[in-house]
């Protein structure tokens, strides 16, 4: 989302992960956690107190951690070494070196989730290790396979334009989701598909193809869910794919169909059939 620089379009960000991922079937499961990364003014000064809260245990920390001690001293703090994670504990958190202006946005984040009823775990050890975030970061995680694992992650990057070569910053707020392990998660529920309302088999030359794509596009803006034969094959092919997709109707279409403009609607449980316009179609079905 680009443009807002509120805490209010973070939180609503934030609200449509979590909906989201509570509607695929993961309610109970989650763990929203937020942190501020502070902003290119207050950062800085953070950044040196940090490095040299390290320094002073540098000899403690695992060689990766060592290594990035002066180039990126932020990824210590989420380092996943037992020993790491004690120095990081007791390291110097952004949270309590906020500018008067991140502390406000943050302040108006945690306010607008609490309004939302959206439960929050502050966590000040989860950083990101690209220049271009400030402010807010976020992970979304789920015990539903066993251990924590994240779902979700994002923040802002009102300093992505100009890190890409725009001249002027512009705020942004965005995320990344883990399609494979969402995959996962819904196979593991056992969570399929929705069921489609509408089997379409355009049967023909290329007018009735492009008259199936639009009688699709109908049902749909309808409200209807549609399962679009789009690989063709013979009537009978398509009829026992149709019966298959567990739709409760089919739809036809072919030369003499879309030469009138018209479909002809099967209703699979009643064993009846007409041929009516779009419009007709869209009518009986949502009437029934």
């Amino acid at each position: 989302m680009f443009g807002p620089e509120g805490p209010l379009a973070d939180a609503e960000i934030l609200a449509m992960i979590v909906r989201f991922l509570e509607e695929v079937g993961l309610a109970g499961t989650l763990t929203l956690e937020i942190n501020s990364l502070g902003c290119p003014e207050c950062r800085p000064a953070y950044r040196e107190k940090l490095i040299a809260a390290l320094e002073a245990k540098e000899p403690e920390l695992c060689g990766n951690c060592q290594n990035r001690l002066h180039r990126n001293p932020l990824r210590v703090l989420d380092c996943k070494n037992e020993s790491c994670k004690e120095i990081a504990h007791d390291a110097p958190h952004m949270l309590d070196h906020l500018c008067e202006t991140c502390d406000s946005h943050f302040t108006g984040l945690k306010s607008h989730l609490d309004t939302l009823g959206l439960k929050y775990v502050v966590n000040p050890m989860m950083v990101r290790g690209l220049d271009y975030y400030t402010r807010t970061a976020f992970e979304v995680t789920t015990d539903a396979l066993g251990a924590q694992s994240a779902v979700a992650a994002g923040g802002r990057y009102d300093g992505l334009v100009t890190e890409m070569g725009g001249k002027n910053p512009v705020p942004a707020i965005g995320f990344a989701m883990g399609l494979e392990r969402l995959a996962l998660l819904l196979e593991q529920q056992e969570i399929g598909a929705a069921p489609v309302d509408i089997y379409l088999a355009a049967v023909g030359d290329e007018a009735a193809q492009s008259f199936g794509l639009k009688a699709a596009e109908a049902f749909r803006a309808a409200g209807l869910r549609v399962a679009m034969g789009l690989q063709g094959g013979s009537m009978k092919a398509q009829m026992k794919k149709a019966g298959k997709s567990g739709a409760r109707y089919s739809v036809v279409i072919g030369e003499e169909e879309a030469q009138n403009a018209q479909v002809t609607l099967k209703d699979m449980e009643q064993r009846e059939q007409w041929t009516l316009s779009i419009e007709e179609a869209v009518a009986r079905m949502k009437s029934a």
